[in-house]
């Protein structure tokens, strides 16, 4: 789904949630809930043609993470999470590493030159 269906989509469905969204501005109806909306989540990434950019949604109930999803577009592939339901990539459960140190983990950050 395009993201510009899903904004009238989200705001018909949910007319008085506030909508946060980069690219897009916000509103805010003073709601006790708040969708986060990321587009193009990896924007230098997406302009140099690298294949690491997703949209990324989050919707938070007085400040506080209910539920997200990050679809990976180059990869079709969708995580998602909800406080209590656990997580998934694409149908199949996930989890956070075992590693029991930070020097053992694999780390990515960006850097817009």
């Amino acid at each position: 789904m395009k993201l510009i269906n899903l904004l009238p989509k989200i705001k018909e469905s949910f007319p008085e949630h506030n909508i946060v969204s980069e690219e897009l501005g916000s509103n805010n109806l003073s709601s006790d809930y708040t969708w986060y909306i990321d587009p193009i989540d990896g924007t230098n990434n997406f302009v140099h043609n690298y294949p690491s950019f997703a949209v990324s949604i989050g919707v938070f109930f007085k400040s506080k993470p209910v539920v997200g999803v990050v679809y990976d577009i180059p990869n079709n592939e969708k995580f998602f999470a909800s406080k209590g339901g656990g997580s998934f990539s694409n149908d199949s459960p996930i989890s956070v590493s075992e590693k029991d140190h930070f020097n053992e983990g694999l780390y990515v950050t960006g850097f817009i030159p």
